[in-house]
């Protein structure tokens, strides 16, 4: 009866030294799982803030270009009022000397 305690004895150690060199494999495989998953957030990180900067530079480049056309629209928007202006006094001062 003393052996097969032994042998019991033995067997569970067995499966603890089994046991605790798999928790060892799993820490170091969580640790570089990490290592990696850190590296890789860290590069998704660098991606998306050079995709944001390319995107604002866009944003940017339309805003300036629509401000420019804005601009533009305005001038000839005050040179077409000024010139129906001119063309509206002229007829009235024509008018005003024809009897």
């Amino acid at each position: 009866m003393l052996s097969r305690l032994d042998v019991l004895e033995r067997d569970v150690s067995l499966i603890k030294e089994g046991l605790a060199g798999t928790r060892a494999e799993f820490r170091e495989e969580q640790a570089q799982t990490r290592a990696e998953f850190r590296s890789d957030l860290g590069e998704l990180r660098r991606e998306m803030n050079e995709r944001f900067d390319q995107m604002g530079q866009r944003f940017e480049s339309r805003l300036d270009r629509m401000n420019e056309r804005m601009l533009v629209q305005t001038r000839w928007l005050i040179g077409s009022i000024a010139l129906f202006g001119t063309i509206l006094t002229i007829m009235m001062a024509i008018a005003q000397f024809t009897p």
